[in-house]
């Protein structure tokens, strides 16, 4: 949220919601999936048909796959390579790119310098709060009811 706020006032939060949509709907995804794939029998579910374990598993793999090769297509980097991204930037003192006239080369952007960066970044409360969400969510959303028992 902090680091959205150095984005220009009319792009402000337009790839945070886009992130948070993409999860959305990646977590709907496979959820759906999952409730079709694995809702068979030997699951405890209700229907004559259903992927096996392993197949379910290789199904994953493939749109994993799919992805990392999509990503180099559709991912643009840009046009100068070594220009630190805008959080680094503001976190090391250095004004946006946008405002600059010299844009730092990997040379002139020292590991020091990166290194205080990141620690900044993992101290603020927003890091904090990422960081809480995914050690929690995996401890609550794990909570759940037994699978029914097979062979009843």
């Amino acid at each position: 949220v902090e680091l959205a706020q150095i984005e220009p006032p009319h792009e402000r939060g337009a790839l945070q919601t886009s992130c948070y949509l993409a999860r959305a709907l990646g977590a709907c995804a496979g959820a759906v999936l999952t409730g079709f794939c694995l809702n068979s029998f030997a699951y405890g579910g209700s229907w004559a048909w259903g992927l096996s374990f392993g197949q379910f598993a290789a199904l994953l793999a493939l749109l994993c796959a799919l992805m990392a090769a999509a990503a180099p297509l559709l991912l643009h980097e840009p046009s100068n390579p070594f220009a630190p991204p805008r959080c680094v930037a503001v976190l090391c003192g250095m004004p946006p790119v946008e405002g600059r006239k010299h844009v730092p080369s990997a040379a002139e952007v020292s590991l020091k310098a990166y290194g205080i960066a990141a620690w900044r970044l993992l101290c603020s409360r927003a890091c904090l709060y990422v960081v809480l969400y995914q050690l929690l969510s995996g401890v609550i959303g794990g909570i759940g009811s037994p699978p029914r028992a097979l062979g009843k």
